[in-house]
């Protein structure tokens, strides 16, 4: 139903936009303050036809109005929002990276309310290992006649 009102709201906006066109222009004599100024001007075909068109147009207008706000909740949107428990922030589709598949969860940034959390003990280090002993080369392979 939306898709044959909203087809027959762009067909009415471009003949309105054609009727519109075709018109006389009358807007100078408003501006020379000639005689030529009439109390009420005769109504021609195309003014008629563009009052016709522009009704249907708002009358669709309203009408998609009416459509797309039928299946539409009544909240807000922010009140859909669900925030995860620890009040981070969820990103937004597109925006970030999905967290790494190593199964490390990233740290997230301390709240304002709460004090930072003590910095992790650092791993000891290892000793380098030794490098391996030299093997002696390999003899190419000769080559089979």
């Amino acid at each position: 139903m939306e898709t044959v009102v909203l087809t027959i709201h762009l067909i009415l906006a471009l003949l309105l936009i054609g009727v519109v066109l075709l018109q006389k222009n009358e807007g100078a004599a408003l501006l020379s303050g000639g005689g030529n100024m009439q109390a009420r001007g005769q109504a021609t075909a195309l003014t008629k036809v563009t009052w016709i068109l522009a009704t249907a147009f708002i009358i669709t207008s309203i009408s998609l109005t009416v459509l797309a706000t039928r299946g539409a909740g009544g909240g807000s949107v922010i009140d859909g929002t669900v925030l995860p428990a620890d009040g981070t922030a969820p990103a937004a589709s597109g925006m970030m990276p999905p967290p790494a598949a190593t199964g490390d969860a990233p740290a997230a940034p301390p709240r304002a309310d709460e004090p930072a959390p003590p910095p992790a003990p650092e791993a000891p280090a290892e000793a380098p290992a030794e490098a391996p002993a030299e093997t002696p080369a390999e003899t190419p392979a000769e080559p089979a006649n």
